[in-house]
């Protein structure tokens, strides 16, 4: 099951955390690169590119060049996102604020603002067989690896930190735990780690299954 702004602290703390001082610090010509790895029918990619818009707002700075890649297995799910038209029932997790700035209403549904949608490229993924983006800012992979055996895990961390740049930002769900090998804890209560960029951690992808 997946929504808007699950564990709406959490969002809460990356946009502050890592959003902010990322656009804060990116030069204009850079492009931000972020990766949803099981992103089903699209909720946390659009609430990443939500959160990336409100603080460019906030920083009067300009957000051009972001992408966010939103991969899944599902086809049947990534249709689904790629129209992002939802139900009503998402006003339980999006303020009124932000249905106005970010939705559209059509007849008992909402759908996600074309300058948002268009932030997005949803394509069919597998993590654990296909080869992974490059040069990321922020991977968001939220509630997955608790349905992984330890030695996926261990896998899609190999694939994680070889897919993040130096210094680039790892967001799990609450439960979930990384290698501590490969990544370094900014925001333990919120799970929000840091690739480690010391000499001795090669950014080697791991062999895929």
């Amino acid at each position: 099951m997946t929504s808007f702004f699950r564990d709406p602290e959490s969002w809460s703390a990356l946009q502050s955390e890592v959003i902010g001082p990322l656009l804060e610090h990116a030069d204009p010509d850079d492009q931000i690169r972020v990766w949803v790895p099981g992103c089903a029918s699209g909720e946390e990619a659009y609430t990443v590119a939500m959160l990336f818009q409100e603080e460019a707002e906030r920083h009067k700075s300009a957000i051009g060049h972001l992408v966010v890649f939103a991969t899944d297995v599902d086809e049947k799910a990534l249709a689904v996102a790629r129209e992002g038209l939802y139900a009503q029932s998402i006003t339980a997790d999006v303020s009124e604020t932000r249905l106005e700035r970010f939705f559209r209403r059509e007849d008992e549904h909402f759908r996600v603002a074309s300058d948002i949608r268009d932030r997005i490229v949803f394509a069919t993924h597998d993590l654990l067989r296909d080869p992974p983006f490059s040069r990321l800012h922020l991977i968001c992979c939220r509630n997955l690896l608790i349905y992984l055996d330890r030695e996926p895990q261990q896998q899609l961390m190999g694939v994680f930190r070889y897919a993040l740049r130096d210094a680039g930002h790892l967001f799990v769900g609450v439960s979930e735990t990384v290698d501590e090998d490969l990544f370094q804890a900014l925001d333990t209560r919120h799970r929000i780690f840091l690739a480690h960029s010391r000499a001795d951690v090669r950014a080697v992808l791991p062999e895929l299954l």
